[in-house]
């Protein structure tokens, strides 16, 4: 059963997207190596009526440029949930929600459908 539709998180305008906006990554822990500066935005999950933050971090694991993701629920790279490259799926990532009397547990799946060399280009 779904509890909320599905989102697109994008620097690119779409229907229903949320804007993702990169910038310098300020407070994270266990930053795994990186060939530029990791960037960093925050992102509300939303199912029902509560949203509920998650952290992302791109990184660039090769010379190339930025190439992979990470999903956070704290700003520790440790912890991420998901370590994505570009049209990969996360697995199934669960968390609690606000629901209109109680916390609920809930789950949820990712796919980083695009990701620029220079993070200019993002869709989640």
């Amino acid at each position: 059963m779904a509890v909320h539709p599905s989102r697109v998180y994008s620097t690119d305008s779409y229907t229903r997207s949320i804007p993702v906006v990169f910038k310098p990554q300020s407070g994270w822990k266990n930053i795994p190596p990186t060939h530029l500066p990791a960037l960093e935005e925050t992102i509300p999950i939303a199912p029902g009526a509560g949203d509920v933050p998650f952290h992302l971090l791109l990184i660039a694991s090769e010379e190339k440029g930025y190439d992979r993701v990470l999903l956070s629920p704290q700003k520790d790279a440790g912890k991420a949930v998901a370590h994505l490259g570009v049209h990969d799926w996360s697995g199934m990532i669960t968390a609690q929600f606000n629901g209109p009397n109680k916390k609920c547990p809930a789950a949820f799946r990712l796919k980083l459908m695009e990701l620029s060399a220079d993070g200019e280009k993002f869709k989640l």
